[in-house]
């Protein structure tokens, strides 16, 4: 039996839910509510130590990591393949699963200053205190530190666009004259369409048809897939809190 513990629109929970509903397998959905620190408490911290979403528990062995995650599906459920057989194809693949976890620690930058800094600046010093203490990685405690006092930089947050904006043009470049990143449908388009939604929910100026067309289009290739329409459904047992609405219409 497959158990997902997951956030339901956060970026990796959405790799994971997305790659799922592709595959079209049944699972057990635990929704972790990560305002209310489910993530941090002694149960979870036994399934993922790391005290981060998503998991996967499969007959009670956890996987961890949502790109790990998706290569497992794939590995025990080969049908439909989301990974190329061409051995120099399936290496494509892996560069832009890489790019994509990379560019998800730009994409976090925009998106604490964005959403989270008002929400944790609020918060009674003694609740900061806890957050940070209760959380086991010590790069999300600074993280939270910094949007906690004062959140990140503009220079910051402006190298967080150049680094975002460089990953984009290097997809535009690979999808000239293709509808997806490695030719056909894969875990490459899964992982990078987690991240180009965030940018639509935040509504940053360089996620934009004039700079790149190509990925705008693909974009919307992917949201007419009926899995992906499942995924971001909002307002369901997986997805009791939606993100916010994209005034460009991208969501």
């Amino acid at each position: 039996m497959l158990e997902l513990y997951h956030s339901g629109l956060t970026t990796c929970s959405k790799q994971v839910r997305l790659t799922l509903k592709e595959k079209n397998l049944d699972y057990v959905s635990r929704y972790v509510d990560l305002r209310a620190y489910e993530h941090y408490s002694a149960d979870y911290l036994k399934i993922n130590p790391n005290g981060l979403v998503p998991s996967l528990v499969d007959d009670g062995r956890a996987i961890i990591n949502s790109l790990a995650i998706m290569e497992y599906l794939d590995d025990i459920c080969p049908e439909p393949p989301l990974r190329p057989a061409d051995p120099k194809a399936r290496a494509d693949m892996r560069r832009w699963l890489s790019a994509s976890d990379t560019t998800h620690m730009s994409v976090m930058t925009l998106t604490y200053n964005a959403f989270l800094k008002p929400e944790v600046e609020a918060l009674a010093e003694s609740d900061k205190q806890m957050v940070m203490a209760a959380n086991p990685v010590p790069e999300r405690r600074e993280r939270i530190r910094r949007i906690a006092y004062g959140g990140y930089s503009a220079e910051e947050e402006a190298r967080a666009m150049e680094m975002t904006a460089f990953t984009l043009g290097q997809m535009e470049g690979a999808l000239e004259g293709s509808d997806w990143m490695v030719g056909d449908y894969s875990l490459a388009d899964i992982s990078l369409f987690a991240l180009t939604h965030r940018l639509g929910e935040l509504d940053t100026e360089i996620f934009d048809e004039s700079r790149f067309p190509g990925v705008i289009d693909w974009h919307q290739r992917m949201l007419a897939r009926p899995a992906v329409a499942a995924t971001l459904e909002a307002g369901t047992a997986e997805t009791p809190k939606s993100g916010p609405v994209s005034t460009k219409g991208l969501r």
